[in-house]
């Protein structure tokens, strides 16, 4: 296959519901597979802060309804929630994930870290 040339794929997910503007207060935020280690909170605070300030948020967060806790739970931004929170934004642009149960959580999450690259 030519580097140019796009595969028909079998879609088995939904997509994203909607999005929009939430209060930064009103997110939880579960527990994360991702380890937070100081090369993380170097990033965030010498690269991630500097760009959203410059250029704004370029991708939104994704979030899902929890049934459970009532409230919408961050399932992929921490990082950028952090760089928003430092910012002093009391909102954040998101992306709503259909109501996912914690298994469908945990792959997203883990799908979303191991499917970003580090630009060259």
């Amino acid at each position: 296959m030519s580097h140019d040339t796009l595969q028909p794929y079998k879609v088995t997910q939904k997509h994203a519901q909607g999005a929009g503007n939430i209060p930064i207060a009103e997110l939880h935020v579960g527990k994360r597979v991702r380890i937070v280690t100081k090369e993380t909170l170097d990033y965030i605070n010498t690269e991630l802060v500097p760009s959203i300030g410059e250029h704004g948020l370029i991708h939104p967060i994704t979030i899902s309804w929890s049934e459970e806790l009532q409230k919408f739970e961050l399932i992929a931004g921490w990082n950028r929630l952090q760089a928003f929170k430092i910012l002093g934004f009391t909102e954040i642009p998101y992306s709503l994930r259909e109501t996912m149960d914690e298994e469908a959580l945990l792959k997203l999450e883990v799908e979303e870290n191991i499917r970003r690259n580090d630009m060259r």
